[in-house]
Formats: C-alpha cells, sequence, structure tokens
C-alpha cells in the first residue's frame, strides 16, 4: 500500500476528524491541501509530494493503512474516510489510490573495491569504496579488526598507508529497514 501521509499518534493528537479531513483536502487538489498543511502542521514535503503525483481530475478513493510498533499492518481499506479505531504509538497513513510509490528496501550485501589491484606498497595511496543498492540510501561504516573507524563515508582514503594499517576491512550499510555487512578485504603492506 502507498505511505505518502503518515503520521505517528500518542494519546490526545490525531483526533479521527482531522485524519479524515487530510483525506478530504487530498481529494479536493492544491489549494485546499496547502492550507491543510499550513493549519495542521502536516508535512511540507509530503504535501508537496502529494501535489507533484496528484493525477488529473478529483481522486476518488483513498487508500488508508495503520501499522503496530512490530511492523505489523492491523488495518487497510479504500474509502474517503478512516473508519479504524485510533490507537497510541500506531503509524496510520493515507494515499491517493492507483498511486505507486518507488519501493523502499534494505540495503544489499555491500560490495567493497580496492583502487588498486595486486601488491599495496608502504606509503602508496590506497582507497576502499563501498556501495550498496538501498531505498533509501544506506549510510556507511568502515571496519578494521572489528573496530568502527571515525570514517562514515562510502570511501575509506588511505594517503600514505603505513605498515600499522595492515589488516582485515569491511564496511556496513544501514538505512531504517536494515544494517548488512561486506565481505572482508585483507591490506597486507
Amino acid at each position: 500500500m502507498p505511505r505518502n501521509y503518515t503520521r505517528k499518534t500518542t494519546w490526545g493528537q490525531t483526533p479521527l476528524a482531522e485524519m479524515e479531513s487530510a483525506a478530504a483536502e487530498v481529494m479536493q487538489g492544491k489549494k485546499s491541501l496547502r492550507k491543510a498543511g499550513r493549519d495542521r502542521n502536516i508535512d511540507k514535503t509530503t504535501l508537496k509530494r502529494f501535489i507533484k503525483k496528484k493525477e488529473k481530475g478529483k481522486v476518488k478513493s483513498v487508500a488508508w493503512g495503520a501499522v503496530a510498533e512490530n511492523g505489523r499492518e492491523v488495518h487497510g481499506e479504500t474509502s474517503p474516510t478512516f473508519r479504524g479505531f485510533l490507537h497510541p504509538e500506531n503509524n496510520y497513513s493515507c494515499a491517493y489510490e492507483h498511486h505507486h510509490s518507488s519501493p523502499v528496501y534494505a540495503p544489499k550485501v555491500p560490495l567493497v573495491q580496492l583502487s588498486q589491484p595486486g601488491d599495496i606498497l608502504k606509503d602508496s595511496s590506497v582507497s576502499l569504496t563501498c556501495s550498496s543498492d538501498a531505498n533509501p540510501p544506506p549510510a556507511y561504516t568502515w571496519y578494521k579488526e572489528n573496530q568502527a573507524l571515525l570514517n562514515r563515508a562510502a570511501q575509506l582514503v588511505f594517503r600514505s598507508i603505513p605498515l600499522s594499517d595492515s589488516g582485515e576491512y569491511y564496511c556496513t550499510a544501514e538505512n531504517a529497514l536494515g544494517k548488512t555487512a561486506s565481505k572482508r578485504v585483507l591490506i597486507m603492506l
């Protein structure tokens, strides 16, 4: 189910009438949707996404979903209004029907590439590059001998590699949906 308008609730927030009103404004179009964002503090990026991807004409129905903290979908329906019960700590979402968001997924196993194949000489320049397919894009962390390094970029660069940097390296790729580790690469000087 597409999830374009999502709001986490706690007791006393997001009354049912407000969610139904937001869905009605999605169906009415651009002008009232912008007004809804100003009046209700609905995320502006989400509103822009709705406006950009809105199909021509009126939206005939809205897909609603409720997901518990454990990730299990507890409610799903397609109707102009949300008819489920609001529970604290659940995530609620709505999207107009027939809109498909880009798929989101955890990082695939990262690949580590060494800048220069073959023998590595002391004091030479060497880089390791970590890459992984994921949506949303992953954050990278480098490790040497199972100890996290300060470098949090996709590339680990040694301008003049000393003997003390010999060892086993690997990277992890992580987004909100998961974390995976690459195979280990041995750097010998």
